[in-house]
C-alpha cells in the first residue's frame, strides 16, 4: 500500500530546498566527510533532472520487474525525494502516454500507468544493453541499417538520425548506420518505432573479420566517442565514493532507492549511447568498464533496501498480484 503523500523534501528526504542546500554547501568546512545525502545532492545538482527522463529510468529500473503498472500516486512518492513537485510529475506522465512511452489507465477516481505494448516488446532488448556486460552484448553481432531516404520525409529521417545516435548507431556512409552489439530486437524496434513503417533493409551479421587497426579506423570513422567518455567518466566522478562508504554504513530506505534510481538514470544514459565496441577499437583508458564495474559493485547492495522502500511505496492495480522478476538480482552480474 503506498504512502500517504507528504510534502517533497528533495533527495532522500533531505530537509534542505534547492537554495538553502546550496548555501549549506558554501559554509561547509574544507574537509569534508562524504555522507548518503550529500553524495546524492552532488550528483543531483550536476545536470538537470528531466521529469519524463527520470520517471522512465524509475520504470525501466523499478517498476517493470514488480509488474510493470503503477498507481500514479506511487510515481509522485518516488520521484518526490528528487524534489519534484506532484503536479510536475502529473503533467509528465500524461505527455509521456501522449508520447507513445506510457498508457494510462483509470479505476475509479485513480489513474494506474504502464508501459505502452510496443515498448514493453523491446523493452528487454533495451534493458540488456544497460545490465549487461560489453562482452554479452557483442555476442549479439553486427548490425547494418541501410535508410531509403525517399521512404520518409526529412524531419523523420532527422529524428530517426537521433534515436540512432541515441541507441550506439554510428554513421558509415551517408544514410549507412552500423552497431556492433544491439541485436535484432532492438534494431528493428528503432526502425519502426513510431508506427512508422520499415525505412530500409537490416543486415545482421554473427560476426565480422576485422584486423585491429581497420577496426580502430572503423570506429574514428562512424562514432564521435567524446560525449560517451564524458557521460561515463561523470557518473563515476559522482558515485565512486560509495564503494567506501557503503563498507561503513547501511543507507536507509528511501536513501538506497534516490542512490539506485540516480546512479542508474546517470549510467543508461551513456550505457545506451555505447555501441560495446571491441576493446581493440578502444583507447586504454576507456572508461566504460571502469563505469559498468561501479555499478556492479554498488547495485547489489542497494536492492535490499530499495526494494523494501518499493514493497512500502508502490501501489498496483487493484487484485493484482505482483511477482517480482527474478532477473532483477542477475543485474551487472549478480548472482
Amino acid at each position: 500500500m503506498a504512502k500517504p503523500q507528504t510534502e517533497n523534501k528533495g533527495v532522500a528526504g533531505s530537509s534542505l530546498s534547492h537554495d538553502a542546500s546550496k548555501a549549506a554547501r558554501k559554509s561547509k568546512p574544507a574537509v569534508q566527510t562524504h555522507s548518503f545525502a550529500s553524495i546524492l545532492n552532488e550528483a543531483a545538482e550536476r545536470r538537470p533532472i528531466r521529469p519524463k527522463s527520470l520517471i522512465m529510468t524509475i520504470f525501466g529500473d523499478s517498476i517493470v520487474p514488480l509488474g510493470g503498472v503503477v498507481w500514479l500516486g506511487s510515481i509522485v512518492s518516488m520521484t518526490g525525494l528528487f524534489g519534484l513537485s506532484e503536479p510536475l510529475v502529473r503533467t509528465s506522465a500524461l505527455r509521456l502516454t501522449y508520447d507513445g512511452w506510457l498508457k494510462r489507465e483509470q479505476v475509479g477516481k485513480r489513474s494506474f500507468y504502464s508501459m505502452n505494448e510496443e515498448f514493453a516488446v523491446a523493452d528487454t532488448a533495451y534493458q540488456s544493453r544497460i545490465y549487461a556486460s560489453s562482452a554479452e552484448l557483442r555476442m549479439n553481432g553486427w548490425t547494418i541499417l541501410k535508410l531509403f531516404k525517399e521512404k520518409i520525409d526529412r524531419k523523420t529521417a532527422f529524428r530517426l538520425r537521433q534515436e540512432l545516435e541515441r541507441n550506439g548507431f554510428g554513421q558509415l556512409a551517408p544514410h549507412v548506420f552500423i552497431h556492433p552489439s544491439i541485436g535484432e530486437t532492438a534494431a528493428r524496434h528503432i526502425s519502426t518505432a513510431g508506427g512508422r513503417s520499415a525505412v530500409g533493409p537490416i543486415f545482421f551479421a554473427d560476426s565480422a573479420s576485422i584486423d585491429p587497426q581497420t577496426l580502430r579506423h572503423l570506429a574514428d570513422t562512424a562514432w564521435d566517442l567524446t560525449p560517451i567518455r564524458e557521460s561515463y567518466n561523470e557518473f563515476t566522478d559522482a558515485f565512486c565514493r560509495l564503494p567506501d562508504l557503503l563498507a561503513r554504513e547501511v543507507p536507509n530506505m528511501e536513501q538506497s532507492f534516490a542512490l539506485r534510481t540516480l546512479m542508474m538514470h546517470y549510467f543508461r544514459r551513456a550505457a545506451l549511447r555505447d555501441p560495446r565496441l571491441p576493446a581493440s577499437a578502444l583507447d586504454d583508458d576507456w572508461p566504460g568498464e571502469r563505469a559498468y564495474e561501479l555499478m556492479g559493485e554498488v547495485y547489489p547492495k542497494l536492492l535490499p533496501g530499495s526494494e523494501a522502500y518499493l514493497e512500502q511505496t508502490l501501489e498496483t492495480l487493484p487484485g493484482q498480484v505482483v511477482s517480482k522478476d527474478v532477473r532483477l538480482y542477475r543485474r551487472f552480474g549478480s548472482v
